[in-house]
Parts: structure tokens; C-alpha cells; sequence
């Protein structure tokens, strides 16, 4: 593809923005290195782990070992707060982390073997999952458990001469057993949950697209699909979530070329549609701006590679410049910092979404 060089001017305008936004960055990661130690939490989404993977990216983006080296000593900690009583999920538990260690290595910014790191957390995975009634809360709005095993099979999908990929390979089946039962037989109606979250509902969507792709399942994956609309019907009413019906918008148009039925593919569109409006007609103030910016930060990064970039979305994150090159604004959102909020859904994911911006 041939690409349009950029005018002098452009030029110009390019750098002095990357300058800005590199000014911001190293502010965040002065502010993340004085914090990020404190919190208790070793999440991925509220806790160290993500800060970790800030660090790590930064320190790739930057060229500085040092935040490298710090990312590595968040790592550590992390593997000495491991206890019984921390939660499987993937926004503050175990599903989370392991996640982060998959990622790390997968990506090259650690070098480990992850069927040994990650043994005992994936022995502590497994036992909550065959313990518990039903696979989602109210206290969990992403399948976590998809995510997991799906982290942990990705690469070695065709391995069958490997154990351990054919112990992930089976909780999946299982897995994808469990979709079926919360979206046809509505199994969580038993538990006093009244529906599925918009987060459930695109983590599941995303977990049968990744399950499509490995090839497993194919007919029982295009039933689900066929099924999917049923559970908008009703979740739609309710949708509060900018990011999320970004992602709803992004992972449809992922699922409509493997919907054979028009009148099905018709529904997704219409979800589609009115979630791509009310992206395009919402007007958020500062404070919401620069939370929807972290947001769709780690939900690029976990729901990749169908969440990406596009003009809608690069709107938004233009926006933002504005507000980070006002110093008043930056300096008011960084006084409301706190242990819970400086994580990848806070200020942490705010520094991706800036490298995006700056790179």
C-alpha cells in the first residue's frame, strides 16, 4: 500500500503532539512508580499486574530498561501475595494474572515457561470452575474463564502429542458446554441473576470468535451465534456503556459473516447500529473522556484482535489531547487518584491509550 507522505507542516504538528504526550507519560509513570508498590490489589485491571504491563510497554516505548526493571519487581510481588483467598476473576484474582504472564511472554517482554509459572494458578482455576454452579456473577462482568484457558491454549491449539494442551483443550469444551447453558437454557435465571451484563455478553461473543478460529466446535459455535441476538434483545435496554457498545459494535461485525440466516444477520446490524449511535451522540465531560480513553485502552488489549482503532474511536482519543495539554484539567484528574483507581481501568490504562496517541 502506498502510503501519502505527510506535508512539513503535518510533520510538525506530529511531533509537537508526540512531545505533549510524552511530557504526560513520564507524569503518569512518576505517579504509577511512587504508587504502584501500595496497592494490595494484584489484578489486571484494578492492581499491579496491570500496572506491570504499563511499565513493561512503556519501557519498550521509551527505550529505559529502568521501568522494565521495575515491572519485574511488581511481577515478583505479585507471585508472593499469592494466597487461597484472592478471587479467580479477571479484573482483580487469578484469571487476571495469569492472563498478564501469557501476555508478557507471548508478546517478548519476559521469557518463562508458562505451564510452570502458572501451575498453581491454573490448578486453582480449574477447582473454582468445577465448583461453582454457573461461570459469572454479578461481581464479574467479563467471562474470565474463557479468557484464561483461551491465553493459555493460544499457539499449541494443533499440539496433541502436549498434556497440558489437551487438559486446556478440554476445560474448553466445558467452556463452551457453559455458553450454552447461560444463553439457551439461561442457567444463571437460577442463581437470582435477572440477565447477562453487556460485559458478559461481548466476552462470550469474543470467546466464541476465538473458539471459531481454532476450528473446535464449528456447528454448536454457529448455533450460539444464532442465539446471540436473543440475549441483546433484553440487555439492550439497559445499555449504560459507552466502551462496551463500542466493543459490541466491533466484535458484530466480526460474527455476521459466519450468520448464514439474513433475518439474524439483520438483528445484528440493528444492535450495531443503535450502539454506534449513541457512541457518536454521547458528549462526555473531562473526567469521563479520560476514563472512556483508559477504558478503551485494556479492552483493545484483551479483546484483540477484533477491538482496534478505527475513526470513531480515533475521535475520541484525539480529544483527549485538548485535555492533556491543559494543565489545570491533567492536574485535577491526578488529584483524584487513588489505590483504587491507578490500575489499567484508571490511570495505568490512561498511559496506554496515550503510547497509542504518541506512537
Amino acid at each position: 500500500m502506498n502510503h501519502i507522505p505527510l506535508t512539513m507542516q503535518e510533520q510538525l504538528f506530529s511531533q509537537a503532539v508526540k512531545t505533549r504526550v510524552d511530557l504526560r507519560l513520564r507524569r503518569i509513570a512518576d505517579v504509577l512508580l511512587l504508587n504502584g508498590s501500595f496497592t494490595d490489589n494484584p489484578g489486571l485491571l484494578n492492581g499491579k499486574m496491570g500496572i506491570a504491563l504499563f511499565f513493561y510497554s512503556y519501557a519498550r516505548y521509551s527505550s529505559n530498561k529502568a521501568f522494565e526493571d521495575y515491572a519485574g519487581e511488581l511481577i515478583d510481588d505479585i507471585y508472593k501475595s499469592i494466597n487461597a483467598q484472592i478471587p479467580v476473576n479477571l479484573s482483580d484474582g487469578l484469571t487476571g494474572i495469569g492472563w498478564g504472564i501469557e501476555y508478557l511472554v507471548k508478546n517478548g517482554y519476559v521469557q518463562a515457561d508458562t505451564d510452570e509459572a502458572l501451575q498453581e494458578i491454573d490448578v486453582a482455576v480449574y477447582q473454582s470452575m468445577v465448583q461453582r454452579p454457573v461461570l459469572m456473577d454479578n461481581d464479574d462482568a467479563i467471562f474470565s474463564y474463557g479468557f484464561y484457558y483461551l491465553a493459555r491454549l493460544q499457539g499449541r491449539e494443533n499440539d496433541d502429542d502436549n498434556l497440558n494442551a489437551l487438559i486446556k483443550k478440554q476445560q474448553l469444551i466445558y467452556l463452551t458446554d457453559e455458553c450454552e447453558r447461560l444463553m439457551i437454557l439461561k442457567k444463571y435465571l437460577d442463581f437470582n441473576i435477572k440477565s447477562l451484563s453487556m460485559g458478559i455478553i461481548n466476552s462470550i461473543a469474543w470467546f466464541l470468535l476465538e473458539i471459531h478460529k481454532s476450528g473446535l466446535f464449528p456447528s454448536k459455535i454457529r448455533r450460539l451465534f444464532q442465539h446471540l441476538p436473543s440475549e441483546l434483545e433484553f440487555t439492550s435496554k439497559t445499555f449504560n456503556n459507552p466502551v462496551e457498545e463500542f466493543v459490541l459494535c466491533s466484535l458484530i461485525q466480526n460474527i455476521i459473516p459466519l450468520v448464514g440466516d439474513i433475518e439474524v444477520q439483520s438483528k445484528y446490524r440493528a444492535f450495531s447500529d443503535l450502539a454506534a449511535e449513541r457512541w457518536r451522540a454521547m458528549n462526555p465531560g473531562n473526567d469521563m473522556l479520560l476514563d472512556i480513553i483508559s477504558s478503551l485502552a485494556w479492552h483493545k488489549l484483551i479483546y484483540a484482535p477484533y477491538v482496534k482503532n478505527d475513526k470513531v474511536s480515533d475521535q475520541c482519543t484525539n480529544k483527549v489531547f485538548n485535555i492533556i495539554d491543559d494543565e489545570d484539567n491533567w492536574g485535577n484528574h491526578l488529584d483524584k487518584l487513588n489505590k483504587d483507581n491507578i490500575g489499567l481501568s484508571g490511570l495505568a490504562g490512561l498511559g496506554l491509550g496515550l503510547m497509542e496517541l504518541g506512537s
